[in-house]
């Protein structure tokens, strides 16, 4: 639930600054081509999926390794911030529900905390870049928390794997989706007008996990996160209640129960 609230406005000028120089440097037609016709020549097009429409431009050249550096770029924590948020879990056999607060301080740093009905704590967990850190005490509720670019995911930040690598943009009207891949595992990231909006990841063994974020909240931040784990039958939902910028936060902050 993190986004700069003019985030979405630099995307969009980053985005039609990185088309004009992929239209200088490969000159595409104006308009989709015709079915049947070639691509122009040096533009990388990757075929697209059966039954896409035929306005979506799938591609993977320069220019969208660009636009995809410049989502990165737009979305990464830029000052600390402080949010308050209520949550819920729907568990296979249970449901639990309390307060949370989550901090979040550049480059990528970011602490959650889950609060029970009574404020007894729940469940704490940091990232620090791609490293999830748990302390010893919360192992027992460590399968709630998502993988980390999932994690950065519920704070409105782009984050994918730095060793996945970019496979396809489709782009169709405002909506822009990055998709990545590492061995056998496919991440999904769609934005809508510079907003980051969904992240998908399919694992090999592990099956398909999910964040949406929807409604604005404070901060021009999302109003709601929520994460699913498919396999597990897992739901767990975030809802913005306040947004504050902060002072930066003490180191021993990012590293829960000493870990």
């Amino acid at each position: 639930m993190y986004a700069r609230p003019h985030d979405g406005l630099a995307f969009a000028f980053a985005l039609a600054l990185v088309g004009a120089a992929g239209c200088a440097q490969h000159a595409p037609p104006a308009s989709p081509a015709p079915s049947g016709s070639a691509p122009a020549s040096g533009e990388a097009a990757v075929p697209a999926s059966p039954g896409t429409p035929a306005n979506v431009v799938v591609a993977r050249d320069s220019a969208d390794e660009g636009l995809a550096r410049s989502a990165i770029a737009a979305t990464a924590p830029s000052r600390p911030l402080k949010l308050v948020f209520d949550w819920s879990l729907q568990d296979r056999d249970a449901h639990f529900a309390g307060k949370g607060a989550a901090r979040v301080e550049p480059p990528y740093r970011a602490r959650l905390d889950l609060f029970g009905p009574r404020n007894e704590g729940y469940l704490t967990a940091a990232v620090v870049g791609e490293v999830v850190r748990i302390p010893p005490a919360a192992q027992a509720q460590a399968s709630l928390v998502p993988p980390p670019a999932l994690l950065w995911t519920v704070l409105g930040v782009l984050s994918p794997p730095s060793d996945a690598r970019l496979t396809a943009v489709r782009r169709a009207g405002d909506q822009t989706r990055l998709e990545y891949a590492r061995g056998a595992d496919r991440w999904r990231f769609t934005l809508v007008g510079g907003k980051l909006r969904q992240a998908e990841l399919d694992r090999s063994g592990t099956g398909r996990q999910s964040v949406a974020l929807k409604g604005e909240g404070p901060l021009g931040l999302p109003k709601q996160a929520v994460y699913r784990d498919y396999a597990a039958f897992r739901e767990l939902t975030l809802t913005l209640d306040r947004a504050d910028e902060a002072e930066p936060f003490p180191p021993a902050t990012w590293s829960p129960g000493g870990r």
